[in-house]
């Protein structure tokens, strides 16, 4: 009797077993797992009681001045080294004639050369600050969307915001005139409202990147205003944010308890690599400056009942390796914000515990 052991090997529950095994081998290439007590542990070198939910921070170029945007809509300039206030203005307050406007800054960022400072709010505006003392240079009334992503172009004579419905629009930064409109991220097909979560200059200063909402990438040249390439972003299912490295090689996804990282080249649609380690939702992430490090700020459960504890940390990732060099203890509520230093050997994060926490990295 001919042997047939050979018209089994694919039988239904060997079949699924088999994916089963090549699903998680494939988990494991791309995430590598660790151990916390392994980790170092840093306390932060200054804590700025803030009086409010902080919302948004932002260090200068030089390291020296550190921006925290505030949910009750006052910016503050402080010195890096000690705290010291520099100015404080309430930027971003109600509008009693504009419905569905409140006190709060939404994002800060600094311009190259640390000269001026932008911040969007969540009064439908965006203001041109001077960073030496707080003086307003422009004002731009920004729509019902409001603006989430700011980009200083390399020579800084441009701002590029997001605008209505996925656009993005350049502004003057002399003149405060709108230079450029690019028809952004809308899709007649989706069925949302599309924004443009964050924005970077190339490095060549030839390639401005977005990333929407809905884990789009759009590259579009410049000056000329032409679409240059599009595609996927994360290919997960991301709760924010979304961010790009400086010069948009990179982006990054929060999610429940990780973090995706995809490399945004032209010809490479490799699977992201994803960062494990958060026990919450990741509320925060920025790249280092020279797209080799990463930090991320966790956050409060939104439900009373989440099964795990409390997550505020900060962790700091090496994007070679996968794996986390520092855990920052300090927050006692979700970390909205963080940005590096020039060096990357300093962090500030901004939390809704209502404090700034400066961190030497050394």
């Amino acid at each position: 009797m001919a042997a047939v052991w050979h018209r089994r090997v694919l039988t239904i529950p060997a079949l699924l077993a088999l994916l089963a095994v090549l699903s998680l081998s494939l988990t494991l290439i791309l995430t590598t797992s660790w151990n916390s007590e392994d980790v170092p542990v840093m306390q932060p070198t200054q804590t700025w009681n803030m009086g409010s939910p902080v919302t948004a921070v932002a260090l200068s170029p030089d390291g020296q001045y550190v921006a925290v945007g505030l949910d009750n809509g006052h910016i503050q300039l402080r010195q890096a080294s000690d705290g010291t206030v520099i100015w404080d203005v309430l930027a971003h307050a109600t509008q009693p004639d504009v419905p569905y406007t409140f006190s709060q800054v939404r994002t800060l960022l600094f311009s190259h050369d640390g000269r001026m400072l932008a911040s969007a709010g969540n009064d439908r505006r965006m203001v041109l600050w001077q960073a030496a003392d707080g003086k307003e240079l422009q004002i731009w009334n920004t729509g019902e969307q409001g603006v989430r992503a700011l980009a200083f172009s390399p020579n800084n004579a441009f701002l590029a915001t997001s605008g209505p419905l996925g656009s993005i629009n350049i502004f003057n930064t002399s003149t405060g005139d709108l230079s450029q409109t690019l028809p952004g991220a809308s899709d007649s097909s989706s069925k949302s409202v599309q924004f443009v979560l964050d924005l970077a200059f190339s490095a060549d200063r030839r390639t401005l990147t977005s990333v929407t909402d809905d884990d789009k990438v759009y590259m579009w040249r410049v000056p000329e205003g032409t679409l240059k390439h599009s595609r996927p972003g994360i290919y997960n299912n991301i709760t924010l944010p979304l961010v790009l490295s400086a010069h948009g090689e990179l982006l990054a996804g929060g999610a429940q308890a990780e973090i995706y990282v995809s490399k945004l080249d032209e010809q490479d649609s490799s699977e992201p690599y994803t960062l494990t380690g958060h026990r919450t939702v990741v509320s925060s992430i920025a790249f280092s400056s020279d797209g080799l490090q990463l930090a991320s700020g966790g956050s409060e459960p939104v439900h009373a009942d989440y099964p795990y504890r409390p997550d505020t940390n900060v962790h700091v990732w090496d994007l070679s390796s996968g794996l986390p060099t520092l855990i920052l203890k300090g927050h006692t509520d979700t970390v909205n914000s963080i940005a590096w230093g020039p060096d990357n050997n300093q962090l500030v994060s901004g939390s809704k515990d209502g404090t700034v926490r400066v961190w030497s990295l050394k």
